[in-house]
């Protein structure tokens, strides 16, 4: 690269990231052809791996071990590939969460079209902070003036920036019951048409609320969305949970129930009751509900929603 047509790193950031967008394609189409993991399909999945992936190059600039390497400062992507799984393990010893680093990882494979392979630690129920117990931000929000939010987002389960756009025309009916269809703000681009689940008076208020909302919505940066969802999740399960006793020795087909199938194109066929792992161990639910639940709050894996999210 020659001195006169030098882009910076962060900006070739911005480039590689901005040639792999893919605004309002089907994602599960480019899946079924096996080239889903090249793009990027939402504005918010973007603006988080260019949030990420900055700070690498900010530390490969800085990093005396790459300039000595190098014999000077890098100048660009390739020269400091082989560098970020260094630095993922410096920022897991320094002690960012294991969402963090996870973020950060796929920003990178993502920047770079390839896996980074690194193995970092994964998170404990007991190490996530997010909506446990009272925070200071708490004290600027009042549920009170903001029932209708609350009851809103217990029914329907919507992330915050889908949430700041929805509209009316997300309400959907089937079967004579209200669903939102969401659409805009969703991750990774990913529609899907989750359930209102709640007593027939909060059904009632959820509905009132999402007529007041216009697309562009301005969300309290104190509401505790995540708890909310979280609410929402146990609902959902709740609402599918058969009793367990009854699921001894049975079996559930997840590729029915998903779509999903193993690598070599076979069906996936799993306990129908799910163990739960970390400091869940010893809990047990109905995969089958928790598949459901996942589904509904937009999330790939039941596991996730399962030990993250259902509280039960």
């Amino acid at each position: 690269m020659s001195h006169k047509n030098k882009v910076s790193l962060p900006q070739q950031v911005f480039d590689a990231l901005d040639a792999k967008a893919r605004y309002g394609h089907a994602k599960k189409d480019d899946r079924a052809d096996g080239v889903a993991d090249k793009y990027i399909y939402s504005y918010e999945t973007m603006a988080t791996y260019k949030k990420q992936a900055l700070p690498f190059v900010a530390w490969a600039k800085k990093d005396e071990q790459i300039r000595e390497d190098l014999g000077r400062s890098p100048r660009t992507l390739a020269e400091i590939r082989p560098y970020a799984e260094r630095y993922l393990k410096e920022r897991e010893a320094e002690g960012k969460s294991a969402y963090t680093l996870k973020t950060q990882r796929a920003a990178l494979s993502k920047l770079y079209r390839e896996r980074i392979e690194v193995e970092l630690r994964g998170a404990k129920r007991s190490e996530i902070t997010r909506s446990r117990g009272d925070a200071v931000r708490d004290k600027h929000f009042s549920t009170e003036r903001n029932a209708d939010l609350v009851t809103f987002c217990k029914c329907a389960g919507p992330r915050r920036a889908e949430l700041a756009r929805l509209s009316p025309s997300a309400l959907v009916w089937k079967d004579g019951a209200p669903y939102i269809h969401f659409t805009k703000g969703t991750k990774g681009g990913r529609e899907r048409i989750s359930p209102l689940v709640g007593s027939p008076d909060e059904i009632r208020t959820a509905l009132r609320y999402l007529d007041t909302l216009t697309g562009n919505n301005k969300i309290h940066s104190a509401a505790d969305i995540h708890s909310y969802r979280a609410e929402y999740a146990t609902r959902v399960y709740l609402a599918h949970a058969r009793d367990l006793s009854t699921l001894k020795g049975q079996k559930v087909d997840v590729t029915a129930l998903t779509g999903k199938t193993r690598a070599d194109g076979s069906r996936v066929v799993r306990s129908a009751i799910y163990a739960c792992r970390g400091d869940r161990r010893g809990d047990k639910m109905d995969r089958a509900a928790m598949i459901a639940a996942s589904q509904a709050l937009g999330h790939n894996r039941e596991s996730v929603v399962g030990e993250h999210y259902i509280r039960i």
